[in-house]
């Protein structure tokens, strides 16, 4: 169903555990000595709305249990907050790991991923479909306002027959 809020984008694993709780859950005005104001936090910013959470593969332990009671509880506690705020958010989760055997390994709380699997769709890697690089190069080189580059024939067959081991961010 189509959400009406905010879509915010979290990488989660640039998220530190001691920077965490004010990322996710925002932080009261006064609750530590840089706290000059009051702020929301990227999944209260995100309440209506959508929140992927980007890279929730590489995503530290320690930040993994607050995220599962966020999710559990639909709320979240400020920092320096006395009473947790709820939330209405859609998490989309994205990730070049493999969870399953991530839970086996110890590095993923099983938990969590149960909480979030619902829908899973795989992306198939860009050397597994060479036909979408044209599409990509184009909306890239408009994105970046070249619309003046011309790839040759040699190039493009070049770039169809790379392997793209990082997909489309080497892209």
């Amino acid at each position: 169903a189509r959400r009406e809020g905010p879509f915010v984008a979290i990488n989660t694993a640039a998220v530190q555990q001691n920077l965490g709780a004010s990322e996710r859950g925002g932080v009261e005005k006064g609750a530590h000595s840089t706290a000059e104001r009051a702020r929301k936090g990227q999944i209260r910013a995100g309440h209506e709305g959508t929140v992927l959470l980007d890279e929730i593969g590489d995503m530290p332990l320690e930040v993994q249990v607050s995220l599962l009671r966020v999710i559990q509880e639909s709320e979240v506690l400020p920092v320096g907050g006395d009473l947790p705020v709820a939330v209405d958010v859609r998490f989309i989760c994205a990730t070049h790991r493999e969870l399953g055997q991530l839970v086996e390994e110890g590095g993923f709380r099983a938990d969590l991923l149960a909480r979030l699997k619902g829908a899973v769709f795989r992306i198939p890697s860009l050397a597994d479909r060479p036909e979408d690089c044209g599409l990509l190069i184009a909306k890239f080189l408009r994105k970046l306002d070249i619309l003046d580059l011309a790839i040759t024939p040699a190039a493009y067959r070049q770039l169809l027959s790379y392997p793209w081991p990082l997909n489309v961010r080497e892209l």
